[in-house]
């Protein structure tokens, strides 16, 4: 139940990746840049959906 609800309002790092079309090294990159907006849950790393759509369409 709790899973259904992250993946409708947050990306994991790999879809992430795959909607930019770039390599896993990349997307840690971006990340550590903090070139996207992006939400911490211990060690895990997640993508808002809605602010990665908007940071996108820039």
């Amino acid at each position: 139940m709790g899973s259904n609800i992250k993946s409708d309002v947050l990306y994991s790092v790999e879809e992430a990746r795959k909607i930019l079309g770039v390599g896993k090294n990349k997307i840690y990159d971006m990340i550590h840049n903090e070139e996207f907006p992006l939400k911490r849950s211990g060690r895990k790393i997640f993508i808002p959906k809605k602010t990665f759509d908007e940071w996108l369409l820039k």
